[in-house]
């Protein structure tokens, strides 16, 4: 028999040997620590409540969580699963799960900053909150309904590129349950493509963009798989200006790398 929910949230992080997510410890009185590693030793074994040495890349490990835990995800009113790779203070994470709770949503994310792969994800000043179609995968907060829809996909495709436009149709194309929290900023510290969903799963930029177009014809994927519903704004009192400059000029460049090289391979 399964344990009654503890009403509070369940931290996964899939964690390699540069993890981040010392920051997001200890777990505390609003969510518990399931730390997952694909390395070879159990550096991490004594981080979360927790822990279990699985292999594959962050989605394959989240379906076999899923499976494999059944009876400890069952206990947690939603899950939140960040990249390891992602600076975000402690402070934040707790705020992001609060306004998670607050809005009553299925399915969101903090905005990003750093190396940004939609731009509809990037931190819009003077915003509090945008509803929108879908989430990115990076930093993604499932209620317990969502998740137990999303799982599913999870083993759609091999570099998982595209999974996390299917998750707003699973839902019932909602317009105020799914949403990126502007109030809220992660830091991707790391380049794209340039991971170990790539370097440990024998998956390149030209496979992943295939698998991409794929799922696209299979799902019919609108030709922008975020759209914003609505948007809402800080009042002058909230509003608090961050500087975070340093991170735009590496987005920039970023970004630029990552369209030059889709159309590369859309025009081979």
């Amino acid at each position: 028999m399964l344990k009654p929910r503890a009403k509070k949230y369940l931290l996964i992080v899939v964690a390699g040997n540069e993890s981040m997510h010392k920051r997001w410890l200890p777990p505390t009185s609003e969510y518990d620590v399931f730390v997952v590693y694909y390395g070879s030793d159990d550096r991490y074994k004594d981080d979360g409540k927790y822990y279990d040495k699985l292999r594959g890349c962050k989605l394959d490990i989240l379906h076999q969580v899923a499976n494999k835990h059944r009876a400890v995800i069952a206990q947690y009113d939603g899950i939140v699963a960040p990249d390891d790779d992602l600076f975000i203070t402690q402070e934040s994470l707790l705020k992001f799960m609060r306004l998670c709770r607050e809005y009553d949503l299925d399915l969101a994310q903090p905005s990003i900053c750093g190396w940004i792969s939609l731009a509809v994800t990037a931190h819009v000043p003077n915003s509090k909150i945008r509803y929108t179609s879908n989430i990115e995968q990076m930093c993604a907060f499932f209620s317990h309904k969502a998740w137990d829809l999303c799982v599913p996909t999870f083993m759609e495709n091999r570099s998982k590129w595209g999974i996390d436009f299917l998750w707003g149709k699973l839902l019932g194309e909602p317009k105020d349950k799914i949403a990126i929290i502007d109030e809220i900023i992660a830091i991707h510290t790391r380049p794209l493509m340039n991971g170990d969903n790539y370097k440990n799963n024998n998956n390149t930029a030209e496979s992943s963009y295939n698998e991409l177009l794929e799922l696209i014809a299979k799902y019919n994927v609108p030709d922008e798989p975020i759209v914003v519903h609505k948007q809402v704004t800080q009042t002058k009192d909230e509003w608090q200006a961050v500087e975070f400059t340093q991170h735009f000029t590496p987005n920039v460049e970023c970004m630029k790398q990552w369209v030059t090289s889709l159309r590369r391979m859309q025009a081979d």
